[in-house]
């Protein structure tokens, strides 16, 4: 046979074993040099279904029949799992003694997880494994469990923790017991051990001394690393406690004995003034003093009357004096259990005031000057007081018709307040330039919380006055500003506006302009503006004339609107519709003027000067320059001749004295009441 064919067989049989149950393998291996081979196969066992039994606490014990192969080659080991289900699932790899894979027949897992396990079996040979075996039969593993009789409740301490039953622990486990967890405190029961089924009970543990108030539980700690919590219990602090130390007295207070009464939890006995201190603020003179606890009804109470002396103590609107239970010594119930307090236990304060109260303001909370009903002012003291009435005020009243009326005090909050609103009704009444004043007159019974009186000092008081105006402004004029010429040749022109008294609101709508003879752009309001701060009795309104062009124009400014104009009171302006304004005559076009001749005039260097001009009224005078040079340096001219009138005829001249031979030039100029000039030259001309 060739080594080709050879080989083929050995492939053949390692395929047809492969059909065969179990687990399969094959070999083959050369003789010698001269390539003869052998070939074989085997297959290993399906694994058994085991036996599970033994079981302990959490020990579950599984054992098995051994497996080979078909050529009679035993099984090296078996891996193990479990499921939790008959048929179907995933299985979990057993730990503890069956984890990895196990040598014997037989293995304990331990601890195995609480729950119903079916196990299987699967046998290996080095690499090789056979198929898993049947599943077992269903093993039940119980969570180890501790249990007490339920609600059990304890006042004092040591106690028994009684109806302990413990079950799932190891066969023959020793146990321990422990407070609230496998790390707490030890703590003694009667059993130490648990039976040879993993059981024990009944069986009691002690709660000793010295357990707060509250839920707790025993735990079982086995010595193989069962462990179990048992049923809660609780523990009630039976000592008796404070509830409450509440004033007993008129709070604020100015005076004593101050009283508090403290409650405990039960009746106590043996509570005194030692067991007490006072906290205290803003206080003054001789310190106050506990002078007594008394129980209510006699000893043991559950309620007892602390008194404090404040004779000579002094307090302001500030001051307190508080009662705190500092020391629980002595203070316990019938029983004999000790008091059970946190310390300090904080107690209610008075508060502790031997001062008067004091006025410290009365004033208007409203706009001043007012004009209408009703009138508001604020009396603030220097705390909050009670009993403030309309009683307490008086109106001091000036230049008024008819009689304002004090109608209501109202607190800022409820009394004691330490701030009132007092309202005035001023209905019918009527005024120019009056006042209205609010005065505290009397102290009456006005008190603060802790009954102490208002201090008579500083009382009769004068509180602010409002002005009280009724009358409606008027405006008085609309003149040209002051200083400012009647007739002008260019803006800004000024109006000064003249009310009866200061008023606000003044604006460009108030005003119209009115023009004559102009041209061009027509004048324009650019501003209103007061004297000083609004609300002024005089504004000066300001008008643009620039681009516009007139020969013997006008322009004036007239009030036409009352718009918002009013008095710092608030009364509108009741002037007529219409007030007519000054006015400015307004002239941008000069006059004209001309020299028409010079000549010899009668004497030996005296010179005749003739010209000509326009006759209009306000064409102004001719000044005349006589100069040796041109132009004419009218500062420097040799001679001037002014104020030279031009005659109906259009026509002015003038004869010079004798001035001198030679060479002259002359200059005419001519200004108008607008203030426009106009410039005429002549010459040379040779004397």
């Amino acid at each position: 046979m060739t080594r080709a064919a050879r080989l083929w067989l050995v492939v053949i049989g390692a395929v047809a074993l492969a059909a065969l149950g179990g687990a399969a393998f094959a070999r083959w291996a050369s003789t010698d040099s001269s390539n003869f081979a052998a070939a074989g196969g085997d297959s290993l066992q399906a694994g058994p279904a085991p036996a599970v039994s033994g079981v302990n606490g959490q020990s579950v014990t599984i054992t098995w029949p051994a497996r080979a192969t078909a050529g009679g080659r035993a099984a090296t080991g078996y891996t193990v799992a479990r499921y939790s289900v008959p048929s179907g699932g995933s299985p979990t790899a057993a730990t503890g003694g069956c984890a990895g894979t196990v040598a014997a027949l037989t293995c304990t897992e331990d601890p195995a997880a609480a729950g119903t396990w079916y196990y299987t079996v699967t046998p290996r040979i080095a690499l090789w494994a056979g198929a898993e075996g049947s599943r077992s039969g269903a093993i039940v593993v119980t969570a180890p469990s501790l249990t007490f009789t339920a609600n059990q409740s304890f006042t004092t301490l040591p106690a028994t923790l009684a109806g302990g039953a413990l079950s799932h622990f190891r066969n023959g486990e020793s146990v321990t017991f422990r407070l609230d967890s496998a790390a707490g405190p030890v703590l003694a029961g009667s059993i130490s051990t648990a039976d040879g089924t993993g059981a024990a009970g009944p069986f009691t543990v002690t709660i000793p001394t010295g357990v707060a108030a509250g839920t707790h539980a025993a735990v079982a700690v086995g010595s193989q690393g069962s462990q179990a919590t048992g049923t809660s219990f609780t523990v009630v602090d039976s000592r008796p406690t404070v509830t409450s130390i509440t004033r007993a007295g008129t709070h604020p207070a100015k005076a004593g004995p101050l009283t508090w009464t403290v409650t405990f939890s039960e009746p106590v006995n043996s509570v005194g003034t030692g067991n007490f201190g006072l906290a205290t603020g803003n206080i003054g003179s001789s310190a106050p003093s506990i002078t007594s606890a008394t129980p209510s009804g006699g000893a043991p109470s559950a309620t007892w009357t602390v008194s404090v002396l404040t004779t000579g103590t002094t307090g302001a609107n500030n001051g307190s004096i508080g009662l705190n239970l500092t020391s629980a010594s002595t203070i316990a119930d019938t029983g004999g259990n000790g008091l059970n307090a946190t310390l300090p236990v904080v107690g209610q304060a008075y508060t502790y005031d031997t001062t008067r109260p004091t006025l410290t303001s009365v004033n208007r909370s409203a706009d001043n000057p007012a004009r209408a009903t009703p009138l508001t002012w604020v009396v603030t003291f220097a705390e909050p007081v009670s009993n403030v009435a309309t009683s307490n005020f008086t109106l001091t009243n000036t230049l008024l018709t008819g009689t304002p009326s004090i109608t209501s005090v109202t607190p800022t909050i409820t009394p004691p307040s330490a701030t009132w609103t007092v309202t005035v009704s001023t209905t019918g009444v009527t005024a120019s330039a009056g006042t209205i004043r609010l005065n505290m007159a009397s102290a009456g019974t006005v008190a603060d919380a802790a009954a102490n009186a208002l201090s008579a000092t500083g009382i009769p008081f004068s509180g602010e006055a409002y002005s009280y105006d009724t009358a409606a402004p008027t405006l008085a004029s609309v003149n040209r500003a002051a200083g400012e010429p009647v007739t002008t040749n260019a803006g800004p022109l000024a109006w000064t506006a003249t009310f009866s008294e200061p008023v606000d609101g003044v604006a460009a709508g108030n005003f119209t302009i009115v023009t004559t003879g102009t041209a061009g752009t027509a004048p324009s309001i650019t501003s209103v503006a007061s004297t000083g701060d609004a609300p002024s009795a005089t504004w000066t309104v300001t008008v643009s004339t620039t681009g516009t062009t007139a020969t013997a124009g006008t322009v004036g400014l007239n009030y036409t609107s009352a718009g918002a104009i009013a008095d710092a009171a608030g009364n509108g302006l009741s002037t007529a519709p219409t007030v007519t304004g000054q006015t400015y005559s307004y002239d941008t076009y000069p006059p004209t003027v001309a020299i028409t001749s010079l000549a010899a005039g009668n004497g030996s260097s005296k010179i005749d000067v003739n010209g000509t001009g326009s006759t209009g009224a306000n064409d102004g005078k001719v000044t005349l320059y006589l100069c040796r040079t041109s132009p004419c340096n009218l500062a420097g001219a040799n001679q001037t001749y002014t104020n030279l009138t031009v005659a109906a005829d259009g026509t002015w001249g003038v004869s010079t004295g004798n001035i001198g031979t030679g060479t002259w030039y002359a200059t005419a100029t001519r200004t108008d009441t607008a203030g426009n000039t106009t410039t005429a030259t002549f010459g040379p001309f040779v004397r």
